[in-house]
């Protein structure tokens, strides 16, 4: 898995998108020395364990940095007992609540939300906290975020579009299939936000019809917070190695949740949404997307709020058929007035 609990262990570490994988890592001082077969799985595995969901806040990109700061800031002086409450952002109009923002910024793991229902500075907020910065935050967003350094590096050629960044991101990385603009223009979003890159200009077609393109250029920010990542090269994701990543043991938590899937495998013998745990076995991508679910239902969703989750983040059209395979997996349960929970969303997100 990443770094995610030290931004500053990732920062010592490179690894060049442009440079052959085999690359020493600088942190062994040579005491310890991966052949290449399991560096590339490490990255790989290291790959996948990033989200692919980009966090988001409210308002202009320009403005997220400040109410990070402002939130982890009260959060740090007495926590936050009501979630219900409105925080206090003097520079900022704003009528959202703290439950808003803990859900916005839930997937960075800056926050932890205790078994009494008040948030406090998770293990990563605190260490942030000691000496935060934008150049620490990307690092961060870096360590969680598939695609984030990866995507900033290609602008290190010539300053991009948002949709020549994301033809280019997905020409070196194909398996990454965005459908559509919009996950490459998160990811630029939080570029400005941290002044990686900044505007330099805008462009029109050959033939000078249509609404100009917003050109972007990498800042001096932005470089140098490129230095500092471990950048996954597209080999990593092509090569067959036949080595194995280095993984912690399973937690017998999830242990014991995967062998729900033996029922769920009875009761769906042909699984209608994709994502679903099929017979044929349970692929990463699936797990990721378990894990993914489990932690947005930690907190409990109503069957509308799960069904609109569902068709945001997975263009599913109907939450019945997870929700039935899930409940029987025992991985969400159903509570009073159609609210379902996941059932082990603390140790999903723990893992993540």
């Amino acid at each position: 898995m990443t770094n995610q609990g030290n931004p500053s262990i990732a920062a010592k570490k490179r690894l060049d998108g442009n440079l052959d994988a085999s690359t020493p890592d600088e942190e062994t001082d040579g005491s310890f020395e991966q052949s290449p077969g399991t560096l590339l799985a490490n990255l790989k595995a290291q790959w996948r364990a990033r989200s692919a969901g980009v966090p988001e806040l409210f308002g202009s990109p320009e403005t997220w940095y400040d109410v990070i700061m402002e939130l982890l800031t009260q959060v740090q002086v007495g926590g936050v007992s009501d979630l219900a409450t409105t925080p206090h952002l003097p520079n900022h109009d704003t009528e959202r609540t703290w439950s808003d923002y803990w859900a916005k910024l839930r997937p960075t793991q800056l926050l932890k939300k205790n078994d009494s229902g008040s948030l406090d500075l998770s293990d990563i907020g605190v260490q942030f906290m000691t000496n935060p910065s934008k150049p620490a935050l990307a690092l961060l967003l870096h360590d969680r975020v598939r695609a984030f350094g990866e995507l900033l590096a290609l602008f290190k050629d010539h300053p991009r579009s948002v949709a020549d960044a994301n033809k280019a991101i997905q020409i070196m990385y194909p398996s990454l299939k965005w459908e559509s603009l919009a996950s490459a223009r998160r990811r630029i979003d939080w570029f400005r936000a941290l002044d990686l890159v900044a505007e330099s200009g805008r462009d029109t077609d050959d033939a000078g019809k249509g609404t100009p393109s917003i050109i972007f250029e990498i800042q001096s920010e932005g470089s140098d917070s490129l230095s500092m990542m471990t950048l996954v090269p597209p080999n990593a994701l092509t090569t067959e190695t036949g080595e194995l990543p280095e993984l912690p043991p399973t937690p017998a938590s999830i242990i014991q949740l995967e062998k729900g899937f033996d029922l769920q495998r009875r009761i769906h013998r042909e699984p209608k949404f994709s994502t679903l745990p099929s017979p044929r076995g349970i692929s990463t991508r699936k797990i990721d997307t378990i894990r993914e679910i489990s932690i947005a239902l930690r907190d409990g969703l109503s069957k509308d709020q799960m069904d609109e989750y569902l068709v945001a983040q997975y263009n599913n059209r109907s939450g019945q058929s997870i929700r039935t395979g899930f409940r029987a997996a025992r991985i969400i349960e159903e509570t009073k007035g159609r609210v379902f929970r996941a059932l082990q969303g603390d140790v999903w997100e723990k893992l993540e």
